[in-house]
């Protein structure tokens, strides 16, 4: 694996994995973990626990891998997974229609989009932002109506056009090529155009 000396935790155990007993090397990316030369995505573990003497991950094959660690090293990878979940979702790849470079103040984010619903594409750019702002934001139903203050904008040059329906957003998507500059702004800071 040419990345190999990417990974964020490494962790040697003697457990059963694909039915061999033995001494396993895991190595914990930040998209998917790699036991021997196997690598698992993390969109192929239906859950994560703790026990006294390690972990057991559970995958959505039904199948169980059960990884004797010790406390420290438990705790961190616990938390890795934790962390992923959080502020993660699983993302079927050719539901993808789009992408947003989202500029908010000076912080820089890149957001796909999968469709043109104006009401979703304010969702998945506020929630990115809360994603960062407050990391352990679990929030998958955000009232636009507490968001009515922030204004979308798309960047074109030294041009700011404003995003106000789907008729908007499907359009802008089309004449940039699917890949939109978006400018959130608060109302009170929005000059006149």
């Amino acid at each position: 694996m040419k990345d190999i000396n990417n990974f964020i935790y490494k962790l040697e155990s003697y457990f059963d994995f694909d039915d061999i007993l033995d001494t396993h090397i895991v190595y914990f990316y930040n998209n998917r973990m790699v036991i021997n030369s196997s690598p698992i995505t993390y969109t192929k573990i239906s859950r994560v626990t703790k026990y006294k003497d390690g972990l057991k991950i559970g995958l959505i094959d039904k199948n169980i891998i059960d990884i004797p660690c010790e406390q420290d090293i438990k705790r961190k990878i616990f938390s890795l997974f934790r962390n992923l979940s959080e502020c993660a979702e699983i993302i079927d790849p050719s539901a993808i229609i789009g992408s947003v470079i989202l500029e908010f103040g000076d912080l820089n984010f890149v957001v796909y989009l999968r469709n043109t619903s104006y009401e979703e594409f304010r969702k998945i750019l506020l929630k990115r932002l809360a994603c960062y702002f407050y990391p352990r934001f679990k929030e998958n139903n955000i009232d636009l109506d507490h968001y009515e203050d922030f204004k979308f904008f798309i960047k074109d040059n030294n041009k700011l056009i404003p995003i106000e329906n789907s008729s908007d957003l499907g359009g802008a998507l089309f004449h940039f090529n699917f890949r939109l500059k978006v400018l959130i702004r608060y109302k009170q800071t929005v000059k006149d155009r």
